[in-house]
């Protein structure tokens, strides 16, 4: 795991840890969450395959950005992106169900005009 965010992470768990100590609700000690997450990914690690090992590296090796406006710019203008890509599935979803509906609807209209009008007609029964 990166340095950086088992850091953070650490510190999040001590925060919580102590925050809920103060409403008397028990939870493990950060010692031993640290020592037992640290042992699981170790086991993750060792149990995992070559690909992923290979990734992971590569991952790591990674240079990281200090500036964090253009990642965060970036992230709006793909969510807009995405936005407008699920608006148009929508909208295009909504058509087709739309004309369903009303397709059904007509053919259900047409089907009762015509079974009254066959009941509510003359017959002709002179011949």
């Amino acid at each position: 795991m990166d340095v950086v965010t088992s850091q953070y992470l650490c510190q999040i768990y001590i925060y919580c840890y102590e925050q809920l100590l103060q409403w008397h609700i028990p939870l493990p000690e950060p010692e031993t969450v640290f020592d037992t997450v640290r042992w699981l990914a170790q086991l993750a690690w060792e149990h995992s395959p070559d690909i992923i090992q290979r990734y992971y590296m590569w991952l790591i090796a990674l240079p990281l950005q200090p500036n964090v406006l253009p990642v965060f710019l970036i992230l709006v203008i793909l969510y807009t992106l995405f936005s407008l890509v699920m608006f148009a599935i929508r909208g295009l979803f909504r058509v087709a169900y739309g004309f369903l509906r009303f397709t059904l609807l007509v053919t259900l209209l047409v089907t009762l005009f015509l079974f009254t009008q066959q009941y509510l007609s003359p017959t002709d029964t002179t011949a």
